[in-house]
């Protein structure tokens, strides 16, 4: 089974940082997601987070040891067939200014809570299981 790690960031005002993806992406194009991706050989959840998160939002963050949540994509998914998310959270530690990866996000943007409610299928399957769990 492959795995990824997704991050959760947090501002102080208690907004959650989301990147859209590119529209000429192959998987889930144009949808809101964490940052986050696939691990690279040799490479740890954690390690594999806090590259991913520097790597596309260019963001100073502090970072959860362990993640707080794993989803699994399912067998029958077009986009991610048998891959595992460790889904940690980080606070912002810092200037929040996002400098996103062009290759991989159209635009950022910091979710408060209430428009977090009205994402629906404007976000991945990730994104709509954890802000679930965390009862958003």
């Amino acid at each position: 089974m492959k795995s990824a790690s997704d991050v959760l960031i947090t501002n102080p005002k208690g907004e959650i940082l989301l990147l859209k993806r590119a529209p000429y992406l192959k998987f889930s194009p144009n949808l809101w997601t964490f940052p986050g991706g696939k691990l690279e050989k040799g490479e740890t959840p954690r390690e594999c987070a806090a590259r991913e998160a520097k790597e596309e939002t260019g963001l100073n963050l502090k970072l959860s040891e362990q993640p707080f949540y794993l989803f699994f994509y399912p067998n029958d998914c077009e986009c991610c067939a048998e891959l595992v998310v460790h889904v940690f959270r980080a606070d912002l530690v810092g200037e929040p200014a996002v400098k996103i990866a062009p290759n991989e996000s159209s635009e950022f943007k910091w979710f408060s809570k209430t428009e977090l409610k009205g994402l629906g299928e404007k976000a991945t399957p990730c994104v709509r299981e954890v802000l679930r769990i965390i009862q958003i």
